[in-house]
This record gives structure tokens, C-alpha cells and sequence, in this order.
């Protein structure tokens, strides 16, 4: 899984470049962006990336119609001069957390153009004791979603499923026989036990994704995962979202360092743009403040999740004086 893809297209290029850099630092939103000078580049894009939307103050290459603006069936929103923009079109000079606000909104109405129904969520961290597994399944307990237990050592009895999943043996029947309903949320969880959380790849898990989609009852799926598995740095760029605890004390933020420089490393983008920090309560997944961190994670996924407060950028200047 990878996050949307939103192109920005405006001749003035520090005005394109600054709502990029933007919207791509702000880890509360599942987007990656590029910037264009013009919508001949935007179009040779188009052809070599997977763009969901593109934002731009020229529609003169688009086609228009009852649904809105369109470049080659990518939807477009119209970067307008004007305070009032109408239908299809978002003010260009707003603030930033402001324009950023009504993009999510219109992403909302139109959320994937594959018109994918189930999205899924991970929470891993290279921190141990941090509320990892708390969070999954106060977060699956918000959501009414599917919690997927997939832990180096989880203290209790679990199923098969990995062996069935090495042996195709996981239809949509069969994983239904394997989720139990607990407190506030469903489960599917994997024998629990590191040895085998080893053996598990990238294709495990987008196969497991692939037969949950059609299972079709859950709206979120999030996966509680540990670090044994080789293969985990790979495994997380499948996910629409990564939440990643971390504790405050040196020798743990040492570690997320190492592991988002490992990622760097290994050219892994698509993974540091998708991650998200969460510092959480000592609390348990029915705790009143574990369910609050989890609720606010579900609104920040849907661009409300109050950011508008924390940056102060604003784009009332005209083009051309930006930053």
C-alpha cells in the first residue's frame, strides 16, 4: 500500500514546491506529492506514477464535466485566484492547514479511485513496552475494524494461520472460521510466537490483505506486528498507514533513529512518508486515554485531526512571495 498520490501544478514554482514540502512532512496524512511548472510534465507524470489527484491553476489542458475537472481521468482541483472559488476549485492564497483541509475534504468524497472499501493500518516499533499492542486493538476497538495479531511473543493462544498461509490454505471462508469476536473488537491472530513470525514475507501479508478485502466486513484492518520478520522493513510499505509508539528515553530514541535511517538506507521513502509517532498513555486498550489517542489517529487519517493550529504558513500573499 502507498499513500495517495497528489500532483500540484502552478507556473510559479516556489508556490508548487512549498505546498509539496508541506503536505509531505505532515505525517497525519496518507499523501505523497510532487510539483510541476506545467501540465505537459504533470501529463508524462500520469504515465510513469499513479497520481490520485492533481491540484493546479491551469485547466486549459482538462476536460470538464458533471463530476468536475479531469487530465487524463486523474481528478483535478482548480488552484483559484478568487476568495470564493465555486464547485470543483479550492482559494490558491488560503493558509496552508486551511487549503490542506478542504483538499482532504474533497478526498474524502472521492477517497480511491480503485474504490477500495477495506484500508489497513499497521502499528510496529523497533521500541519494546511502548503500547504497541494497546493501541491495535483500542484503534480496532474506534475503527469496529478487524485486529490482525501478528506479534514476536503475545502471551496467548492463537491459530494456524501462518501455516495455512504458507500453504494457501487462507480463503475467505476459512479466515472467517479464524477471527473471534473479544471486548469491542474482532481478532485474527497468528500462533504468537516469534519462530514463526520469522518465516513470514511480503507476500504473506499482501496475499492475507488480498483474501481480507473479500472477506468484506471490515472497514479497517490493522495489523499488530512484530520485528522478527526479515522482510519487515518491505512488509510495511504494504500498509496505508504505519503507527509507530515510541518512548522519550535515549536509549529508545536511539533506536528509532537507527530504524528510520535504515530505511533511508534502503530507499524506503514510500514507508518514512507513511509513519506516524505516537507518544501513548500508560493506559490499556479500554483506558478512557488510550481510546482518545486512538479516536484522534482515526481523525487525523481523514484530515481532521486538528493540525490546522500547529503550522501557521500562510499563502494570503500573492504568487511569487512565497517563504
Amino acid at each position: 500500500m502507498r499513500g495517495l498520490g497528489i500532483g500540484i501544478c502552478d507556473r510559479d514554482r516556489e508556490y508548487a514546491y512549498g505546498v509539496m514540502q508541506y503536505m509531505n512532512r505532515r505525517r497525519d496524512l496518507m499523501v505523497q506529492c510532487c510539483a510541476f511548472t506545467g501540465m505537459e510534465a504533470v501529463r508524462a507524470a500520469i504515465r510513469e506514477k499513479h497520481l490520485d489527484l492533481i491540484l493546479t491553476g491551469d485547466l486549459s489542458q482538462t476536460e470538464a464535466c458533471e463530476e468536475g475537472y479531469f487530465l487524463d481521468r486523474v481528478p483535478c482541483l482548480f488552484l483559484s485566484p478568487l476568495p470564493e472559488p465555486g464547485r470543483g476549485a479550492v482559494f490558491k492564497y488560503q493558509s496552508l492547514p486551511a487549503l490542506v483541509h478542504e483538499v482532504m475534504r474533497f478526498l474524502l468524497k472521492n477517497p480511491y479511485p480503485d474504490d477500495r472499501e477495506c484500508r489497513f493500518a499497521v502499528v510496529f516499533s523497533p521500541v519494546g513496552r511502548c503500547g504497541k499492542t494497546r493501541f491495535a486493538k483500542a484503534y480496532a476497538t474506534a475503527a469496529g475494524g478487524l485486529y490482525v495479531g501478528m506479534e514476536d511473543f503475545s502471551g496467548g493462544s492463537g491459530t494456524e494461520l501462518l501455516y495455512l498461509l504458507k500453504n494457501g490454505m487462507t480463503g475467505p471462508e476459512r479466515l472467517g472460521e479464524l477471527i473471534r469476536k473479544e471486548e469491542g473488537y474482532s481478532a485474527l491472530l497468528s500462533s504468537g510466537v516469534q519462530f514463526d513470525i520469522r518465516c513470514l514475507s511480503r507476500e504473506d501479508i499482501e496475499h492475507l490483505n488480498e483474501q481480507l478485502r473479500e472477506v468484506g466486513s471490515y472497514g479497517r484492518v490493522v495489523y499488530d506486528l512484530g520485528a522478527a520478520a526479515p522482510e519487515m522493513p518491505a512488509i510495511l510499505s504494504l500498509f496505508d498507514v504505519i503507527y509507530m509508539p515510541v518512548l522519550e528515553d535515549p536509549v529508545s530514541m536511539a533506536k528509532k533513529e537507527q530504524f528510520c535511517r535504515v530505511l533511508r538506507d534502503m530507499g524506503l521513502t514510500d514507508v518514512l512518508l507513511k509513519l506516524r509517532e505516537l507518544r501513548l498513555p500508560d493506559s490499556d486498550e479500554h483506558g478512557e486515554e488510550m481510546k482518545r489517542a486512538a479516536k484522534e489517529a482515526l481523525e487525523e487519517e481523514a484530515g481532521f485531526g486538528g493540525q490546522e493550529g500547529k503550522m501557521e504558513e500562510d499563502l494570503s500573499r500573492p504568487a511569487g512571495s512565497f517563504g
